[in-house]
């Protein structure tokens, strides 16, 4: 039986838009190779709401959400030309790989970059500690709105330039520290310190609004001097601070010891959360926050909140 090809691409703008629609994810894809006119409809039916990206070398991960498709990934090697497509379809992940004999990995990149992506806000980790790979990587996302980054350590880059490479920068996670001062002093939304040490005095010069930070250097007497610092107008930006602990000690549950010389209020135990209310001299309310399993955390929050479930996913 003879196959007969069928103009798709003559077909009216509106009418293409929603045979589009009906259309599958790697179809899409595969489409948009074709011409640019086709990217830039296609572009415009997958108005990215959700993109992740995670570097590991050899392969660059890329997770997205869009206004069409849900949850897939996107997975390019190093100097290839197949795109492997992972994608949830009725509770079950497909896998599909797509090759482009005139794409290498580097131009498909910036492809997904301008179908998916556009100029919407993006995350991104490095998971490669090589500072050339990340010099190359850099190369490419340095036009995308990066508002979130996560890197392995103060050695992959110098943190001094990260306000110039990526001025939209919000987030800054670090997987081991310590963190430089030039780092505390830039006006990041949340710094987040998985392991590693870290200092009272590193957050009294910080300029950050939230910290997380998994550190067993802070001593009941650290916290207490936090607290009441906080209540004299020290770290004025400060939103909310935790700190998990990895080892737990008696004296960190000791309240007296945590609020020696402090004016304060004990207002509930729920969930093994004990909460408490401190005021600043200028009024200012602030909840610190007392939890402990397998790891002991203290949270100092300013406000009211919410804040079993806003701090749910840091306990937990």
């Amino acid at each position: 039986m003879t196959t007969v090809s069928f103009p798709i691409l003559r077909l009216p703008q509106s009418i293409f838009q929603k045979t589009l629609k009906q259309m599958s994810l790697v179809e899409h894809i595969s489409l948009s190779v074709l011409s640019k006119k086709i990217k830039q409809l296609i572009a415009m039916l997958n108005r990215c709401q959700l993109a992740s990206i995670i570097i590991m070398r050899p392969s660059i991960l890329i997770k997205l959400n869009t206004t069409l498709f849900h949850g897939f990934q996107l997975t390019l090697n190093s100097k290839q030309s197949i795109v492997e497509i992972l994608q949830c379809i009725s509770g079950r992940y497909q896998l599909k790989k797509l090759n482009v004999q005139a794409f290498s990995d580097i131009k498909w990149l910036e492809h997904i970059f301008e179908v998916f992506i556009q100029n919407q806000r993006v995350s991104v980790e490095f998971f490669d500690s090589s500072f050339h790979f990340f010099e190359i990587a850099k190369k490419h996302i340095k036009e995308l709105k990066v508002v979130s980054l996560g890197i392995i350590s103060c050695y992959d880059i110098k943190y001094c330039q990260l306000s110039q490479i990526f001025p939209c920068l919000e987030n800054l996670i670090v997987l081991n520290g310590p963190i430089s001062k030039p780092t505390l002093t830039q006006n990041f939304k949340k710094l987040q310190l998985t392991y590693g040490k870290m200092t009272l005095d590193d957050l009294f010069f910080s300029n950050c609004s939230e910290f997380i930070v998994t550190c067993d250097s802070f001593s009941i007497k650290d916290l207490n001097i936090l607290v009441r610092q906080w209540i004299r107008g020290a770290i004025p930006s400060l939103k909310s601070i935790t700190i998990r602990f990895r080892n737990i000690t008696e004296n960190r549950f000791d309240e007296c010891a945590l609020f020696k010389e402090i004016e304060y209020t004990r207002k509930e135990e729920v969930q093994s959360v004990k909460r408490f209310t401190i005021e600043r001299h200028d009024g200012t309310i602030a909840n610190v926050l007392l939890y402990s399993t397998t790891r002991f955390y203290f949270t100092l929050v300013v406000g009211e909140y919410e804040w079993i479930g806003h701090f749910a996913s840091i306990w937990m």
